[in-house]
């Protein structure tokens, strides 16, 4: 047992994912229970809450068309909860930093301490804000974009 556990550590790379996993949860996650609704979230809740899910494919159909059919599926699953959209958001925040990691090593295989250093800096700030709502169209584009970095 003790052999297998020094096994999983001794891989960089799953060493390197933890380190993003708990600068996640260290930066983000423990601040959850004080955090709430901001900017654009509270006209997205009172459509879902006042008109329902398919409410967001016409109030996102001009500018962000995919975001809408996003909505209309998560909503009824997350509901108005600011918890449930916070953890939702914690959730794509990790899976932001996997998939920068993830092209990250596909340029700089060799450069695994650099390659680390820079999701971890990514996790810490990522350059927008912290909408819980919002954050996911802004973090799916970026986990889609990874397959345009396949190297062959």
């Amino acid at each position: 047992m003790k052999q297998a556990i020094q096994k999983f550590f001794n891989n960089e790379t799953v060493v390197a994912i933890l380190l993003v996993l708990l600068t996640t949860l260290l930066t983000y996650g423990i601040s959850i229970p004080k955090l709430g609704y901001y900017h654009d979230d509270w006209f997205v809740l009172w459509s879902g809450q006042s008109r329902g899910p398919a409410s967001f494919l016409p109030l996102f159909s001009t500018d962000r068309p995919f975001i809408g059919v996003i909505y209309s599926y998560l909503y009824p699953i997350l509901g108005n909860a600011s918890l449930n959209w916070q953890l939702y958001a914690l959730l794509w925040r990790f899976i932001g930093g996997l998939a920068f990691f993830w092209i990250l090593r596909l340029i700089w295989p060799k450069q695994k301490y650099l390659t680390t250093l820079m999701v971890v800096l990514f996790i810490v700030y990522p350059g927008f804000l912290p909408n819980p709502t919002l954050i996911q169209n802004k973090i799916i584009c970026m986990v889609s974009a990874r397959r345009c970095f396949r190297l062959h």
